[in-house]
């Protein structure tokens, strides 16, 4: 493997970076009335948003597919708020290929088979081209889950979708990205994200979500979230099966390089 990039299980995160220009689905108007229900649905659901867990410890399998190339990788994904994220993949022996771990602003990548280390910044340009920035940013867990970071925003309603039945509501955030959330009252639930640039013209990224009828108590967890980009490019994040994460804490995300491995910092 050369160490002039970062390995393969990492690029198959450059499918989300693929920008392209943003097209909004067609809307049907909402009645004041049922704007004004619809908004109150959605600040019950981001008041509720302390019932969802801190973190989340899951069996996960990624699959990729695009004009060039497909695959997939199997392994654990572990993650906690904002942004901190560990995911070990395995091939299908259960034996470890390579671990990534990312506190939202710094990351360390550890492949096996080639004794290599990457290291480097998240937002640096030789890791962008490999790690998705708004999933691996300071706030990924949120994404993660289908839920929004805290902060005080203001959301206004779009309208409805004329396919799905939900309510669009956008807003600039913090990040000074606009973000398009498809948000359906009757499962109080956000079902898709879209965030676009500062104009509302470049697409980031757009992630669907897909939830169980299982419950999940106060906070439904996605089972799996499907990340488009503009050229047809797709990934399939599926949550296999969750476990209880109560008592994870930040020393899990610590990833020590091995002895005797190359470590390689990406620019």
């Amino acid at each position: 493997m050369s160490g002039s990039r970062l390995p393969s299980v990492l690029g198959l995160a450059v499918l989300t970076l693929l920008g392209g220009c943003a097209v909004m689905p067609a809307l049907d108007p909402l009645p004041p009335a049922v704007a004004h229900r619809a908004s109150a649905s959605f600040s019950g659901f981001l008041r509720d948003q302390w019932r969802c867990p801190g973190a989340i410890d899951a069996d996960v399998s990624i699959r990729f597919s695009s004009l060039v190339s497909s695959g997939g990788v199997s392994g654990s994904l572990l993650a906690m708020r904002p942004g901190r994220l560990l995911f070990e993949a395995l091939n299908p022996f259960g034996l470890t290929e390579g671990v990534l771990a990312t506190d939202g602003h710094a990351f360390t990548y550890v492949a096996i088979r080639g004794r290599e280390a990457y290291t480097g910044k998240v937002d640096a340009a030789g890791a962008k081209r490999y790690l998705p920035s708004r999933l691996a940013a300071p706030w990924s867990y949120y994404w993660l889950i289908g839920r929004l970071p805290p902060g005080k925003v203001d959301w206004r309603p779009l309208g409805r979708d004329r396919d799905d039945g939900g309510v669009w509501f956008e807003a600039v955030g913090a990040d000074g990205l606009r973000h398009r959330i498809l948000f359906s009252p009757r499962r109080a639930l956000i079902t898709r994200h879209q965030a676009l640039d500062a104009d509302g013209t470049t697409r980031e990224v757009d992630i669907s979500y897909e939830y169980g009828d299982d419950g999940d108590g106060g906070c439904p967890l996605p089972r799996r979230l499907r990340i488009n980009a503009a050229n047809g490019a797709e990934i399939v994040l599926t949550m296999k099966a969750y476990y209880p994460a109560e008592g994870v804490t930040e020393d899990r995300f610590l990833l020590d390089v091995p002895a005797g491995f190359n470590t390689i910092g990406v620019q």
